[in-house]
């Protein structure tokens, strides 16, 4: 019974018809600064999925979009899709590789795959503004409810305590609508989408789907715990993280108020390591039987590029440097290798982020004052990052003077023999001062 509920959600279609439209059309533009889908494409989207955001126009943001803005947010960190700058713009592609992975599962493992990539991996702040999940409460109270009888939503603002206190995040509540958990009737009153501290649904109604998988959404995987992991978590990375952490020192000391709560982040990181070694669908599969689930996405393990990478490493259009590096270095040599292109003193710390959005999973932090944000750039190599030509990422050095640098895949050469060194292959542009305020009498 459990297997044909989920294999009839309409969600598995809409996921479909999304991907489909993107293959079509040879991939879709992107917004040059948050690089996510423009409105037209939104709205043309918008018109042929069943679970269609209300009350959305022309100028309408993604945030709008509740179902296809947690459908980008999956492409991505599923690694589904991959973002290439043509010319000057961005392109969002599907990968046919994993698109042809995705068809061997079938529709219950395709259901999880969605749920998990959503619950476990998409990045809550960044997509939907929420940096921390209150609305356990609503849900657990629904759970409890008869199958089909709908709960009056009263006093719908939500600076208000009704019956039923109404779910803080709209957008989250309809992507439990489109999971199938949950149906929601809108408020006939309003006539456009109200401010978000309107909730604009009347009434709500547990589904049959609701009633067997809530409980142990939200009493055995709770986003408190399973929320932000990291989807390239394997048990070699737990093992280098271990290792890692065995032989760190904080540079503060542990006398040193802030040194300790550096020690405290890395032993929760270390806990949520082993914790990652746990599959997701465990608990699902525990409490129910029936549901047949063999196939799993997470965690991605990446293809390990060897052989030489080429790169821009560039300030700005006309101030760059192109140098040939083996794929085996590691993120902190790049560092190195970039301090001396451009002629810097190395004197402060860096970060390289391979995302626009900057989500921790995809941040590698300086080695020598590393904090628990984010890995250590020592221990991930440059070829461990699925990096494709097209692909650019951001290394910022001194985060007092926010030298902000633009990394471009140019050529990835799988075949060519791995470099003692990296080679100089073109500088355009002097290198800047990196201290141009700097006066002797000033000290």
């Amino acid at each position: 019974m459990i297997n044909q509920l989920i294999a009839n959600q309409s969600i598995l279609r809409d996921f479909y018809t999304f991907l489909e439209y993107i293959q079509r059309k040879d991939g879709i533009e992107l917004t040059k600064t948050k690089q996510v889908p423009r409105a037209v494409d939104l709205l043309k989207l918008n018109e042929q999925v069943y679970f269609g955001a209300p009350f959305v126009t022309s100028k309408s943001q993604i945030k709008h979009y509740g179902l296809l803005n947690t459908f980008f947010q999956i492409v991505k960190v599923s690694e589904l899709a991959i973002i290439q700058k043509d010319k000057s713009k961005f392109k969002l592609f599907i990968d046919h590789e994993k698109f042809a992975q995705l068809q061997t599962l079938s529709a219950v493992e395709h259901y999880f795959f969605l749920w998990e990539s959503f619950w476990c991996y998409v990045n809550w702040d960044e997509a939907y503004d929420i940096r921390s999940f209150w609305d356990h409460n609503f849900y657990q109270s629904l759970a409890k409810e008869e199958v089909g009888t709908p709960v009056s939503v009263s006093e719908r603002n939500i600076k208000r305590i009704g019956k039923l206190k109404p779910p803080l995040y709209t957008d989250i509540a309809e992507v439990f609508t489109a999971f199938g958990f949950l149906e929601m009737i809108w408020d006939e009153s309003f006539e456009k989408r109200p401010d978000k501290y309107t909730f604009p649904y009347k009434s709500v109604t547990l589904t049959e789907l609701g009633k067997e998988l809530l409980p142990i959404i939200f009493e055995l995987r709770d986003a408190m715990h399973w929320h932000e992991m990291n989807p390239y978590f394997t048990k070699e990375l737990g093992n280098r993280l271990h290792d890692f952490y065995k032989k760190y020192e904080s540079p503060f000391g542990d006398d040193d108020l802030f040194g300790r709560a550096i020690d405290a982040t890395l032993h929760a990181k270390e806990e949520k390591a082993e914790k990652e070694e746990e599959q997701f669908i465990t608990a699902f599969l525990d409490f129910l039987p029936d549901l047949k689930v063999e196939k799993h996405w997470y965690p991605i393990e990446r293809e390990r590029i060897n052989g030489v990478i080429r790169l821009r490493i560039a300030l700005d259009k006309k101030l760059y440097r192109d140098v040939a590096i083996s794929a085996e270095i590691s993120l902190e040599d790049l560092h190195q290798v970039i301090q001396e292109v451009y002629e810097f003193d190395d004197d402060h710390l860096f970060t390289f982020y391979m995302n626009n959005d900057r989500d921790e999973n995809h941040i590698y932090s300086d080695t020598r004052a590393y904090s628990g944000y984010g890995l250590p750039a020592s221990i991930i190599q440059l070829g461990e990052l699925g990096l494709y030509e097209g692909k650019q990422f951001g290394y910022l050095f001194d985060f007092g003077d926010n030298w902000q640098f633009q990394i471009t895949v140019l050529e990835i050469d799988k075949q060519a023999k791995e470099l003692q060194h990296f080679e100089l292959l073109k500088s355009v542009g002097e290198s800047p001062e990196q201290y141009p305020d700097y006066e002797e009498e000033d000290w």
